[in-house]
């Protein structure tokens, strides 16, 4: 679920340097990367993110009274963001252009997408109408399906062979490698 944004900056300042990030930009025009770069992915993936959910949220709307939107929201948000960590982590070290994506696309759109605070406003209105069974359950299956969600999405970065590293080489390329 969505992490507050102070938690966002504390990422960054304590992030280990991007990659790249030792010295003035490169002879070629490369620029030093930042935590400022860091940031404005952040910011930018959440300004997204955010839009997002809203649309998707008002579309889905409710369902007997539970937000059903909201619910979906944060279950595909979590399974999202399992299925990017893992690949990204299979991928090679958090720095470069992987720490960009991990911070732009998760902590940015996956963060900005999916919602800890209406989760937990939502509940709370359903507990102050007198539906505190449904509170309850809303909050608790909410919460066991956004883990069981990332655990498959971490799961599925395991098993997609194209999400990985360096993808096997197939036997005519081989064959062509030897050959030559």
């Amino acid at each position: 679920m969505a992490k507050n944004g102070d938690d966002k900056v504390d990422e960054l300042e304590h992030a280990e340097p991007l990659e790249g990030d030792s010295g003035p930009p490169t002879e070629a025009g490369g620029q030093r990367c930042s935590a400022a770069a860091g940031l404005l992915v952040v910011l930018a993936g959440g300004f997204g993110g955010t839009i997002l959910r809203v649309l998707v949220s008002n579309a889905v709307g409710s369902s007997r009274g539970l937000p059903a939107g909201i619910f979906l929201v944060n279950i595909a948000g979590a399974g999202v963001l399992g299925l990017l960590l893992e690949s990204l982590a299979r991928r090679g070290p958090d720095t470069g252009w992987r720490r960009l994506a991990r911070l732009g696309l998760g902590t940015g759109v996956l963060g900005g997408f999916t919602t800890y605070s209406t989760l937990a406003v939502d509940a709370a209105a359903l507990a102050g109408g007198r539906q505190l069974l449904a509170s309850a359950a809303y909050s608790l299956v909410t919460v066991a399906s956004g883990v069981a969600a990332a655990g498959l999405g971490i799961k599925l970065g395991r098993t997609l062979p194209a999400l990985h590293r360096t993808p096997e080489p197939s036997s005519a390329t081989a064959a062509r490698e030897e050959q030559q």
